[in-house]
């Protein structure tokens, strides 16, 4: 059902000539709310088709609608174009003669094959015309696609459907009586709870969202990588009360989850800032930013519980172990241009074994490696870095990164990358920063100044940048790889 706003709109816009007063009435309002549009998966077998023994069509459907304007001023109104990022979805009257009716058209294209379960349409959009802006005018509705949902709960007033997406998660779309919207948002189907931002309707018109906790999914691993299951959670949460008792202990407590063998989904508030996952001799803790986690449906976090003393580096605020492989070596350039060649000279001038190679990159056999051979590989190459491999053939680069730091601040920043041997790489965004390590040798001297740079810089999460070697070489040197 549609909804008008008004049945009378006047607008005044902004000409080249200065400010001019311009008659324009919408009959059926500016802004127009269409509710739900529900299509149903077809499929049209055509007699041509089955007798040249092709494969049936799927029906295309249309939303179309469309915007009535008079144009009550002494001019003529020219319609220039459309101002939304779908503007190919309008078309429109050129122009409008003063007392006359020209009209804008939508007409987006929807294929019954496509596999997403619904999209929210709200298109804000403004008319750009001789005379200057029409602002402010509104389409908004939401479709789905039948296939993917299911009736859940039907009563007089209003009728629930459920959008299943994995076996613990699905999304409850809930309209009235007359096909407006209601509410849709996340639910955990083993915890019976909703979860994320919720988005609401008043008589198809959007209003503010309720915020319910977020989920959280993690994978558990132990030593070496190990799925485990033997572990426990915890989370730390923030309190405003001045007399809460000091103690480390007494803000940290069990939250919601559920847990399937190493993978849980935890049921993540507001308030919290810090998640614990522990077993008997290892733990992991880091810390919860919720307004940047998205609802329910981030990747999954893969947690690494660690031994006490063991070495790690940071993958956004989650540590990761750090353990080499025995006098294991990667040989990698520092620009991917002639690579074929590249690795060719290596294996014949070095007379080297190649155990295992990708673009740019070889990995040496676990054998030991002299301080002669090292230094005869960076002198020899300048573009290349030899980086000590850590374990399943990955390998730390010579770049740390991080995303975000206030930019006040970046100067300050980069005199601590500079004091530590790193120099910074321009060209990779505004939001995302690079820095090189200035020595050829990736090792345990890299990794000290890394996290002597994490310890001065507490506030920012930076990661090293990580490769890994993924395309076997198979040669008569190496007859069982």
């Amino acid at each position: 059902m549609l909804k008008y706003v008004s049945i009378f709109i006047f607008a005044v816009l902004w000409s080249a000539n200065g400010f001019a007063q311009v008659n324009v009435q919408f009959i059926n309002g500016k802004k127009h709310y269409l509710g739900l549009k529900i299509f149903e998966n077809k499929i049209e077998h055509n007699e041509e088709l089955l007798s040249r023994k092709e494969r049936p069509f799927f029906v295309n459907y249309y939303i179309v609608d469309t915007f009535k304007i008079i144009n009550l001023s002494s001019e003529i109104l020219q319609i220039k174009g459309i101002l939304h990022k779908d503007s190919v979805n309008y078309t429109y009257t050129p122009e409008i003669e003063p007392n006359d009716t020209g009209y804008i058209y939508y007409k987006c294209l929807f294929g019954s094959y496509s596999r997403f379960k619904y999209i929210n349409v709200n298109n804000e959009f403004e008319i750009q015309t001789n005379l200057g802006r029409i602002e402010a005018c509104c389409l908004n509705y939401v479709y789905v696609n039948n296939r993917n949902f299911s009736v859940i709960y039907k009563k007089s007033k209003f009728i629930g459907y459920k959008f299943q997406s994995t076996a613990s998660h699905s999304e409850h779309l809930y309209i009235d009586s007359n096909g407006q919207l209601l509410a849709l948002g996340h639910y955990h189907e083993k915890l019976g709870l909703q979860v994320g931002n919720w988005k609401r309707w008043l008589n198809s018109i959007p209003i503010a969202d309720t915020i319910f906790p977020k989920c959280l999914s993690v994978a558990v691993f132990g030593y070496l990588l190990k799925a485990t299951d033997s572990f426990k959670i915890e989370v730390h949460r923030q309190s405003s009360l001045a007399y809460t008792d000091p103690s480390p202990m007494s803000l940290w407590s069990t939250p919601v989850f559920y847990k399937t063998r190493n993978l849980a989904d935890i049921i993540i508030e507001d308030n919290i800032d810090s998640l614990k996952i522990y077993s008997k001799d290892s733990l992991s803790v880091f810390y919860i930013d919720f307004n940047a986690m998205r609802d329910w449906n981030s990747p999954i976090t893969v947690v690494e519980l660690l031994l006490p003393n063991q070495k790690y580096y940071y993958e956004g605020s989650v540590k990761r172990g750090v353990r080499y492989s025995p006098n294991g070596y990667v040989l990698a350039m520092v620009t991917p241009y002639s690579s074929e060649i590249f690795m060719s000279e290596v294996t014949k001038k070095l007379h080297l074994k190649v155990r295992h190679s990708s673009e740019g990159q070889i990995v040496f056999d676990k054998k030991r490696i002299s301080k002669r051979l090292r230094k005869k590989i960076q002198d020899n190459y300048k573009i290349a870095y030899l980086s000590k491999e850590l374990d399943s053939l990955i390998y730390f680069t010579n770049c740390i990164y991080f995303s975000q730091c206030d930019s006040q601040r970046m100067n300050f920043v980069d005199s601590i990358f500079k004091s530590k041997g790193f120099y910074k790489q321009f060209g990779y965004g505004i939001n995302f920063n690079l820095y090189i390590y200035k020595g050829k040798m990736i090792d345990a001297t890299f990794y000290e100044r890394y996290m002597e740079i994490v310890a001065l810089l507490p506030d920012i999460n930076i990661s090293p940048l990580l490769r890994g070697a993924y395309k076997t070489v198979i040669t008569k040197d190496n007859p069982d790889r």
